[in-house]
């Protein structure tokens, strides 16, 4: 099995059925299926410096229809 691990700005398309209400920007769904894009960047936008690769996660950017 190989693994890479994702480059700042790297984007993956996610699809799932949305059990939970999942916000992305201004627009709310749940109880559907649904596909979203997520790109690799800082997830906390503090003042702080923090090491890059702690703050780093997948953020959800846009829905996808």
């Amino acid at each position: 099995m190989r693994f890479r691990k994702p480059n700042r700005g790297d984007i993956r398309n996610r699809k799932s059925f949305l059990l939970f209400p999942k916000k992305i920007q201004e627009e709310t769904r749940w109880f559907e299926m649904a596909e979203w894009e997520e790109q690799y960047k800082p997830r906390l936008e503090t003042g702080i410096r923090m090491r890059q690769d702690i703050c780093m996660g997948w953020v959800p950017t846009r829905w996808l229809y």
